[in-house]
């Protein structure tokens, strides 16, 4: 039966709806932008610069906003302010640089201004109209706007209907299952139903969709086909969710299908093993449970016994070398400390009554005692008898004594054991009255009425039906009530009552203890061996690939990077584009937690002639989600800009010098126990070509020769000479690099004669590009001239990246400013910079020794050695003490 018509009962006939205004008009023109979105660009005309030079102006802004950000684990509010307002100038700066703008949504986002990244999000749209993703938020975004449920619904219906065939079928699934979510709070559930099953149908990949779907259907049909479907659908939006895989197995298990149950189980040990993930000790005695259910408990009895005992001589042998070489007793392990976990000792146990041979009892009682004295010392407890954290109960201690006593004494009488002093804990126990002492008490009396006089069989068989009755709800309790009315009554079908229990409880240990008490032929009825049947062909229906996937990414899917263009020079953005490409049979979904990765770290391998730059800490993170997903063969590309944190930096400080870099792009990026980074679990690794850049070109210019382009040159080398007087100054800190050379007078006196002649973006270019005071004392005068500018935007850069104290005079003045824009951030940067121990980009000094003029040693000193004196011996290594 296949998933619309396990579901068929609840659905209705989707009526057809016509698409509102809101919809028609969704992506015809973008809402006017709010004050707060100021990244909505200029008309072309409205720069005086180049486009390639904004670009460059940008980028630099771009980078001191990442500075701002990347001084603490998560940015106080008053750092992540500053550094929006940086990328708000920078995007009007660069309005088609996606990789600002996505960085500006994220930091509005973050700030709490909706609106502002909705503006910023329609141009992006623009942008990049295949950006599935941001199509959606805007969509999504103005239903949300609108004022109650029925406006909401009928816009959903709109985008849903027959004109919304123009959006991608991935975003209607979304707005689908946010419209089933809205007619579900009002209590609608058929309408729920079907605009559920409408999102699954236009998106098989929607995770949130199908696992809705599972949890709302499952409880509402009783044929193990649909559930299976159900889960099948979990796993056809997910085929990477080892949870997912595990559901499956369950309920091709539960439905007695074990063929198709011990496939998934395997691929959920091998996803586990992929994603370095433990396997719960409950799984492995479920696996364990299916291989009993092809083979017999005898079989699964030897195999989990012989893999114990193999574990305790390997480490017997050990043990013997290290007594051998007299090693310290704390060193010398101890075979029994090997234990089985309680839930495969409870299989043990199980497998051993079924199979009723007194010593395999013995030994496997035995080992069950071992393992819940494990569970005892490491806390295991706990989680199996449901209790809660240390300390969280005053009765603890009395808990973990009434478990202890619980698992033991059941294992005995499961085996048929019947120890003297059972009705005496029984009765100690904190649980005394509960379903389970019941249990223990029904299953006692069961045992001693087999050997009960005949005066005596009465009163221990009305005992025994007392305590059962008292834990009906129990399946075994019902099974030992069960087995009694066999005792009692002779003729009737024993095989047809063991039959019941053990299809009804199919995948559990009280299933298969009850098919083993039945002849292989007879275990099942024909209608459950029909249906097992059909969950099998089910199971096999599944494609082997998907094997192949799950261990190797390769399977289903490439990555390639490459750098465009592969030369540049300084200052210029250096664009990576990725692309990764759906290579399997199969539509995948697309994030950060989906089968095709999103998160890419790009690693950078950096050499500065002969000297090579370490790469971590210069690494660049990027979330391609781009699409929702991806359809066969369909692939997505996406242009990251590599050079707006810390290795942006370090280019910046290039001289004349040629830099070489090439990116490893991994992909669902970890760290290694090293700390170094590395491609996550079912994830790629790959590397881009070579990109080259040339240093700043006038960098070994003489101060005076750039103090000539600064006075006289045009605004292309008004940047280049900018841009060569902040490497000539921060060079120093590169390896292999001489000293500072300070800067000249003229060269600052150049500045604030040019500084006077410039406009908006002119200013800003030499706010951003040239260092502050604090980093380059000689630039007093030129932050003096720059924080006297009084147009709004220029002040907002310049108070950014000069002012450093709380009570600076420019922040005064600015907080009072009209411009409300310019007072928010003034009054930010005060709050943000009355804590003295803030790191901003404005507070950093300067850390480069300068070079003194020639024979004139740095102050500090020690006087030269006279001319006649010989070289003087090293330095110690360390200072003395």
């Amino acid at each position: 039966m296949n998933r619309t018509r396990a579901i068929a009962s609840v659905l209705l006939v989707a009526s057809t709806l016509s698409l509102t205004e809101l919809g028609a008009g969704a992506f015809a023109s973008p809402q006017p932008e709010t004050a707060a979105a100021t990244a909505a660009p200029q008309a072309a005309g409205a720069h005086s610069l180049s486009a390639k030079t904004r670009a460059v102006v940008a980028g630099s802004l771009g980078r001191l906003a990442t500075f701002e950000l990347g001084q603490a684990a998560a940015p106080t509010p008053a750092a992540l302010a500053v550094a929006t307002d940086e990328l708000r100038i920078a995007s009007w700066l660069s309005p088609d640089d996606t990789t600002i703008l996505r960085r500006l949504i994220e930091a509005l986002s973050a700030s709490g201004d909706q609106a502002g990244a909705l503006d910023a999000t329609r141009l992006l749209v623009r942008l990049d109209p295949s950006d599935t993703v941001a199509q959606l938020r805007i969509v999504s975004s103005r239903i949300a706007d609108l004022q109650d449920a029925d406006a909401r619904l009928a816009a959903y219906q709109g985008f849903l209907g027959p004109k919304g065939d123009k959006l991608d079928p991935a975003i209607r699934s979304r707005l689908a299952l946010d419209a089933a979510l809205l007619v579900r709070e009002r209590g609608d559930l058929d309408r729920f139903a079907e605009l559920l099953a409408r999102s699954v149908s236009l998106d098989a990949t929607n995770k949130d969709a199908a696992t809705i779907a599972l949890s709302f259907f499952a409880e509402r049909i009783d044929d193990a086909e649909g559930r299976l479907e159900l889960a099948l659908g979990l796993l056809n939006a997910d085929p990477l969710d080892a949870a997912a895989h595990l559901l499956v197995a369950r309920q091709l298990a539960a439905g007695g299908a074990p063929t198709g149950a011990r496939r998934f189980y395997e691929s959920y040990q091998l996803l586990c093993v992929q994603q370095g993930m433990r396997l719960p000790d409950g799984v492995i005695a479920e696996i364990w449970l299916s291989t009993w259910a092809v083979k017999d408990a005898a079989q699964v009895y030897t195999e989990l016994r012989s893999v114990l005992e193999e574990q305790r001589g390997a480490t017997e042998k050990q043990a013997e070398q290290l007594r051998a070489q007299s090693a310290p007793a704390a060193v010398i392990p101890d075979p029994l400390s090997l234990r089985l976990s309680v839930p495969s000792a409870r299989l043990l146990v199980t497998a051993a009554s079924a199979i009723n041979d007194p010593e395999k009892s013995a030994w496997a009682v035995t080992e069950m005692e071992r393992s819940v004295a494990g569970a005892l010392e490491t806390d295991a407890w706990r989680e199996l008898a449901g209790a809660g954290p240390a300390g969280s109960s005053p009765d603890e201690q009395a808990a973990k004594s009434t478990w202890a006593t619980e698992e033991a004494l059941w294992s005995r009488l499961l085996c048929g054991m019947a120890p003297a002093d059972a009705p005496a804990l029984i009765d100690s126990l904190a649980s005394a009255q509960s379903p389970r002492a019941s249990r223990l008490r029904g299953w006692y009396n069961s045992i001693l009425l087999a050997a009960a006089g005949a005066e005596l069989v009465e009163p221990v068989r009305a005992a025994a039906v007392a305590a059962f009755d008292a834990c009906a709800g129990d399946p075994w309790c019902q099974l030992g009530k069960a087995r009694l009315d066999l005792v009692s009554n002779p003729s009737a079908d024993a095989g047809a009552v063991y039959r019941a229990y053990a299809e009804e409880h199919c995948g559990s240990l009280l299933g298969a203890w009850a098919a083993a008490q039945l002849p292989s032929q007879s275990r099942s009825s024909p209608e459950f061996a029909s249906v097992a049947r059909r969950l099998d062909q089910h199971a096999a229906g599944v494609p082997a690939w998907l094997e192949d996937m799950l261990r190797d990414p390769r399977q289903f899917m490439s990555i390639s990077a490459k750098v465009e263009p592969a030369q540049g020079g300084a200052g210029d953005p250096i664009l990576v584009s990725i692309q990764i490409r759906n290579t399997s049979p199969m539509t995948l979904a697309v994030g950060p937690d989906s089968p095709i990765n999103s998160t890419i770290a790009l690693t950078p391998q950096l050499d500065l002639g002969p000297a090579r730059i370490p790469g971590s800490g210069l690494e660049e993170i990027a979330d391609l989600r781009r699409r929702l997903r991806l359809l066969p063969q369909e692939s997505l590309e996406a242009v990251v800009r590599v050079d707006l944190g810390r290795l942006g930096f370090v280019l910046d400080a290039v001289p004349d010098r040629i830099a070489r870099v090439r990116w490893r792009v991994l992909q669902g990026f970890t760290l290694s126990k090293e700390q170094v980074i590395q491609a996550g679990p079912l994830c790629i690794a790959t590397e881009s070509g070579l990109y080259t850049r040339q240093g700043a070109p006038m960098a070994r210019a003489a101060w005076d020769t750039l103090a000539q382009a600064v006075a006289s040159g045009s605004d292309a080398e008004l940047m280049t000479a900018l841009l060569s007087a902040r490497a000539k100054l921060v060079s120093p800190l590169l390896p292999g690099q001489a000293t500072r050379e300070p800067p000249s007078p003229r060269f600052t006196q150049a500045c604030i004669d040019r500084l006077a002649r410039l406009d908006s973006d002119g200013k800003i270019m030499l706010a951003v590009l040239l260092p502050h005071a604090k980093l380059v004392p000689e630039f007093v005068a030129i932050d003096r001239a720059l924080l006297d500018i009084s147009e709004p935007r220029t002040a907002r850069v310049v108070l950014a990246t000069r002012a450093h104290r709380a009570d600076d005079a420019a922040l005064l003045h600015a907080a009072a400013s009209s411009d409300k824009h310019l007072a928010a951030l003034a009054r930010t940067l005060q709050e943000r910079l009355a804590d003295p121990k803030a790191m901003t980009y404005s507070r950093i000094g300067a850390v480069v020794p300068t070079a003194p003029p020639p024979g004139q040693a740095p102050p500090g000193s020690p006087p030269a050695p006279p001319p006649s004196s010989t070289t003087p011996a090293p330095a110690p290594a360390t200072p003395k003490k």
